[in-house]
């Protein structure tokens, strides 16, 4: 719980955020993000990725962040994993598109 509430100002950012629809830590996995945008632009992780998720995920605890994109209308999932970055030992941040 202690966690979670040092997190509170990363929270209120991403509530904040135009493009995000929504995020949650994974539950079994507190260093883990899920991060879910509300459209499928190619622009948007490099960029959140330079505003937000390097200069200050690391320090609220966060390893690894999962980016989510809507899929088309019709289809059966509503997200699909678009991008995972994570924090190497060194503090740099790597971002892989799926």
């Amino acid at each position: 719980m202690q966690r979670e509430a040092r997190r509170a100002p990363f929270y209120t950012w991403l509530r904040q955020s135009p493009w995000i629809a929504g995020f949650r830590p994974v539950e079994r996995e507190p260093a883990t993000l899920d991060i879910y945008l509300n459209r499928d632009d190619f622009r948007l992780v490099p960029m959140l990725m330079h505003e937000a998720i390097a200069p200050v995920a690391g320090r609220y605890g966060f390893q690894k962040v999962r980016f989510y994109v809507p899929n088309p209308p019709g289809n059966v999932d509503r997200y699909r994993l678009e991008a995972e970055a994570t924090q190497d030992s060194d503090g740099q941040w790597r971002t892989f598109r799926k």
